[in-house]
């Protein structure tokens, strides 16, 4: 009888605590899934302030010819991409969009250890004081290769699964900001240096490596270089860009 009883309550104890440790991981999943709905959301609204921005231009602007096209790409993005591109086109920019997620994966990759959690290895790769300023598009960027990185994703696992999504908003956002602030800091400003210092990862990261591991444009020079090449102005491949992400 006693036996019975011990062995009741032990499991009734063992239940308590596999009931406990359901609840925290729904919790862990919930949370992580509130925070990526979070991100996303963020780069949407930037990405629309970002072309409202660009329907500000000066109206003395080279570019001002453009104005009827960005007016379709507020109604309608898929069809503004559609208009420009074909599908071979968009599936080939959508391709080189996943194998430049690749290259920044592996432009980081030094920096994360197993176990390595997602902060330490943003405070690891930019700073306390540039995460603190980072813009949505470069924090989901980095989220992003970290979720590759923890679960041990190899080259063919990102270009068979990423969306390009990521790093094309920050592409997105890098050029934008250049083009408005007339600069080239776009890439820095996209992790949140706003002081040209470098960071602290620089040492380690930018040695005998073609790209600078923050440099976006460089991780995707092949697909920035053909879309300036069949468009006659920058304004007109932002718009290209940004209705591209919206087909992702």
């Amino acid at each position: 009888m006693l036996w019975f009883i011990s062995s009741a309550l032990r499991f009734v104890q063992h239940s308590k605590m596999e009931a406990a440790e359901t609840e925290k991981r729904t919790s862990r999943y919930l949370l992580s899934k509130f925070r990526k709905m979070k991100i996303k959301a963020s780069i949407l609204v930037c990405t629309l302030l970002t072309f409202g921005l660009l329907m500000s231009c000066d109206r003395d602007d080279p570019t001002e010819g453009i104005n009827s096209e960005l007016t379709e790409f507020e109604s309608s993005s898929a069809s503004t991409s559609r208009n420009t591109l074909s599908d071979k086109e968009i599936a080939y920019v959508q391709d080189e969009m996943r194998k430049g997620m690749v290259s920044f994966v592996d432009g980081v990759k030094p920096i994360y250890r197993e176990g390595m959690n997602l902060e330490t290895f943003t405070s690891k790769l930019v700073g306390d004081n540039h995460a603190r300023n980072m813009t949505p598009e470069g924090r989901a960027l980095l989220d992003k290769a970290f979720e590759y990185l923890s679960k041990g994703a190899s080259p063919n696992d990102i270009l068979k699964t990423d969306t390009g999504s990521e790093i094309a908003s920050a592409l997105l956002f890098v050029k934008t900001h250049n083009y408005k602030n007339k600069t080239e800091d776009g890439d820095l400003v996209l992790f949140g240096n706003t002081t040209g210092e470098d960071f602290p990862s620089d040492s380690q990261l930018n040695e005998r490596r073609r790209c600078k591991w923050y440099q976006i444009g460089c991780h995707l020079s092949n697909i920035w270089n053909w879309l300036v090449e069949n468009h006659e102005t920058i304004l007109e491949v932002l718009t290209t860009v940004a209705a591209i992400i919206a087909l992702f």
